[in-house]
């Protein structure tokens, strides 16, 4: 009998260290959060959303976090790459780190143009900046091109590339 007791407190108390263990780790590893989003939705979450204790950045094949701990990778078939037009002030990047990169202008609306090398338009369409001030926008892979980027009436059309080496973070574009 008594034996018999041993076993059952022992067994309930692994059951509540594991239970306890699973609870530290799961409160800890805030990845989990954005486990059930694809990469467009974890980019849309990012570029709102800073401060926030994960670096996320944008890659050739996609989305990627980090919290320190581990990374968790959300693959796209699609390029993305973020722009910040500006007036007065930029920053340099080529890496887009959604959560801690600042563009001027915020929670603006956009006019924006892609046209690849061989004159097809790839993509056109209003785009509005995030609190960030970065609009991002999801192109096909592997293409060269002009990006135009229009905004109360000023614009800049630059040269945009999206291969393996292309830059995912677009500051270089002054309006005009």
């Amino acid at each position: 009998m008594k034996n018999s007791k041993t076993i059952v407190i022992s067994i309930i108390g692994v059951i509540l260290i594991a239970v306890g263990a699973f609870y530290l780790i799961s409160r800890t590893d805030n990845l989990s959060a954005y486990e059930d989003m694809n990469a467009a939705q974890v980019a849309r979450h990012f570029e709102n959303n800073q401060g926030d204790d994960i670096q996320a950045t944008a890659h050739y094949n996609g989305i990627q976090l980090d919290n320190g701990k581990r990374t968790e990778h959300y693959d796209s078939k699609l390029f993305y790459t973020s722009i910040a037009p500006y007036y007065t002030q930029t920053h340099e990047c080529y890496t887009h780190f959604m959560n801690s990169c600042q563009g001027e202008l915020a929670n603006e609306k956009f006019d924006v143009k892609v046209v690849d090398n061989s004159g097809k338009e790839i993509f056109n369409k209003k785009v509005t900046s995030a609190k960030n001030g970065f609009a991002g926008i999801w192109l096909p892979k592997d293409i060269e091109g002009k990006i135009t980027v229009k905004h109360n009436g000023k614009s800049v059309t630059s040269d945009i590339s999206t291969n393996r080496d292309s830059a995912t973070c677009r500051t270089d574009m002054k309006l005009r």
